[in-house]
C-alpha cells in the first residue's frame, strides 16, 4: 500500500539496497533454480549440469557458516558474505551483484582469493564468480578479470529475452546506478568523487582515473594542506573520458 510520507510509493519503489535487488532475484530463481542454470549455460556456454541437485541461497556468510559446521578453522575472513551462491555437488557460482554502486578494484582484489578458498574448504571442482550490474557499467579492472564475461545485467534479466521478462524491480536495479546521495553535488567536468585512499589503491592497480581534481590544482593551497593534514579521507572529484584536462585544478593525465 502507497505511503503518504513516500510520496504515496511503496518502499519497494524507493529502497535501492543490493540485498533488496537479491532477494528479489533469490525469489525468483529459487522458483525454478534449473530455469537460471539454463539461462548461465546460455550466456557464459557452460556447461552445468541442469539436472543436479541446485541450491540458490543470498547473504552467504559462507566461511562463517561452514567452520560451525565442520569445527575447522574459517577458510576465508568470517566476515566475507557472498551476496548470492548457487551450490551443487561439484559446482559452486558466487554473483557478487551492484545497483546503484560500481565494482572497484579496492573491493575486488579481497574477492580474488574467493576460487580457490572455496575450492580448499569444499573439494568443490569448479567455483565460478559472476557479477551482476547495471548495464550501464562496462567491465574494467580487476573485476573484468576476476568475474566471467560479460557482467550480467539487471535489464538483461528482465528483458524480453531473458529469464525474468517484465520483473520491475530489476529494471529499476538497473536504472539507479550511480544515481546516489553521495554523488551529489559532484562538478560539471567530474564523473564521481574518490577517496585518497581509493585513488591509491587505483594507481597501484593501474586502474586510476584519467584526471584528479583539487581546488588550485596539484600545487594549489588544497593539496599543500592536505600533505600537512591528510588526504588518505579527503574526496576528490575525478574524470575518466576527457582527453585534455577538464579545467585548471585536474592533474595526472
Amino acid at each position: 500500500m502507497a505511503l503518504s510520507w513516500l510520496n504515496h510509493q511503496n518502499w519497494s519503489d524507493v529502497s535501492r539496497s543490493e540485498r533488496y535487488f537479491c532477494l528479489r532475484l533469490f525469489n525468483v530463481i529459487e522458483r525454478d533454480v534449473r530455469h537460471f542454470v539454463r539461462y548461465l549455460n546460455g550466456v557464459y556456454g557452460l556447461s552445468l549440469s541442469v539436472d543436479a541437485d541446485w541450491e540458490v541461497d543470498y547473504a552467504v556468510s559462507f566461511y562463517r557458516d561452514l567452520s560451525v559446521l565442520t569445527g575447522a578453522e574459517p577458510a576465508g575472513k568470517v566476515t566475507r558474505e557472498f551476496d548470492m551462491a548457487l551450490l551443487s555437488e561439484d559446482t559452486i557460482l558466487i554473483i557478487e551483484a551492484k545497483a546503484q554502486s560500481k565494482f572497484s578494484d579496492e573491493q575486488t582484489r579481497e574477492w580474488l582469493v574467493d576460487p580457490e578458498q572455496v575450492k580448499r574448504a569444499t573439494g568443490v571442482a569448479q567455483v565460478l564468480m559472476i557479477g551482476l550490474t547495471s548495464s550501464q557499467e562496462a567491465p574494467r579492472g580487476l573485476a573484468q578479470s576476476l568475474f566471467l564475461q560479460p557482467y550480467l545485467t539487471w535489464d538483461e534479466l528482465q528483458s524480453a529475452d531473458g529469464p525474468y521478462p517484465g520483473e520491475p524491480s530489476f529494471s529499476r536495479a538497473d536504472q539507479i546506478h550511480m544515481d546516489t546521495a553521495s554523488s551529489k553535488g559532484t562538478g560539471l567536468n567530474a564523473d564521481r568523487k574518490l577517496s585518497g585512499a581509493e585513488l591509491v589503491e587505483r594507481f597501484k592497480a593501474a586502474s586510476a582515473p584519467r584526471w584528479v581534481g583539487a581546488h588550485g590544482g596539484l600545487n594549489g593551497k588544497r593539496m599543500t594542506k592536505l600533505s600537512a593534514e591528510g588526504w588518505r579521507e579527503a574526496q576528490f572529484e575525478v574524470n575518466d573520458s576527457a582527453e585534455q584536462a577538464p579545467n585548471s585544478n585536474c592533474f595526472f593525465g
